[in-house]
């Protein structure tokens, strides 16, 4: 079952993702505890934790290889937000072959407001300005911009697609899930939303966007995770868009998992509303001591 703004939170959701064609299903309370294990820190300390680490094979050809060494991704971010970011450089930090691209009419903005956030996230990224809002052409020093068939042209040799821009962003430039589905099957896509991509979310996106600042809402007052956890205080900075990137991981392992038996791509979708829902459930899970947060730890 899909977790909907609507709910008000009576039904927690069972992961912070959605992956399209797959029903997550909460454990039953029996079965919670049927499986329920010693708790993580006496198990931890009972002896050395690196003995449980994975042993490294000598002389393995593939011993050096990171985890996603042979997956590529083109990232496709809003500038202010940097959630799409944050998920390539998890994504680059585990070995894959990270893409940005940027177009030449909007500059990214950290590169000249903290050029210091701009270089962390890109360090391990190759940049590429694109229009892939349109045709090609040149930029202000006359050197030639690929357009969005060469966009197209890359996506069609290309793991997955990370991206959180607007859905009618993504509309108006061709650029639209479905129809990337369509044009290419094998693509995974992930998304990111303030709250949901279903109609009832897409509505909500559209009224509110006008505003301004919703996405930070989205995560934290709306979700009740300010309140439950924090008592109401200013959220840290980043701390939303950093736990929509990790919560994301998860439904990209299922997703290439899918795709690396089926050859088929899926849609990975995280809101922003939704992982700041299911942080507040851990939170609450588990209540803060003074000046800390499991939140902030789980980070």
């Amino acid at each position: 079952r899909r977790f909907n703004i609507g709910d008000g939170g009576s039904h927690p959701p069972a992961m912070p993702f959605d992956v399209a064609g797959v029903a997550h299903v909460a454990p039953s309370v029996e079965a919670q505890r049927a499986s329920r294990l010693e708790p993580l820190h006496l198990r931890w300390a009972a002896i050395d934790p690196t003995v449980q680490m994975p042993a490294v094979m000598q002389q393995c050809p593939i011993s050096s290889e990171l985890p996603l060494a042979r997956v590529s991704a083109v990232e496709l971010s809003d500038e202010y937000h940097i959630s799409a970011s944050a998920i390539g450089c998890l994504l680059a930090d585990l070995g894959a072959r990270v893409t940005k691209v940027e177009r030449p009419q909007r500059p990214d903005p950290w590169k000249r407001t903290c050029p210091q956030l701009y270089h962390d996230l890109t360090a391990r990224k190759v940049v590429q300005t694109v229009n892939y809002t349109g045709v090609g052409g040149t930029d202000a020093d006359g050197q030639p911009v690929p357009g969005q068939a060469a966009l197209y042209r890359t996506l069609a040799d290309t793991t997955m697609l990370v991206t959180n821009l607007p859905a009618a962003a993504l509309e108006a430039w061709g650029l639209e899930p479905r129809r990337l589905r369509e044009m290419f099957p094998h693509l995974i896509i992930i998304l990111v939303s303030s709250w949901g991509c279903d109609e009832v979310g897409r509505q909500t996106e559209a009224s509110l966007g006008r505003k301004g600042g919703q996405e930070d809402h989205s995560f934290w007052e709306a979700s009740g995770l300010c309140r439950s956890a924090f008592n109401d205080l200013a959220m840290p900075p980043g701390l939303g868009e950093l736990t929509v990137a990790q919560h994301a991981l998860g439904g990209i392992g299922l997703a290439l998992l899918r795709q690396q038996r089926t050859g088929g791509g899926q849609l990975v979708h995280v809101s922003r509303h939704k992982a700041g829902i299911y942080s507040r459930l851990l939170a609450e899970a588990e209540p803060a001591s003074p000046l800390s947060s499991p939140v902030l730890r789980m980070l």
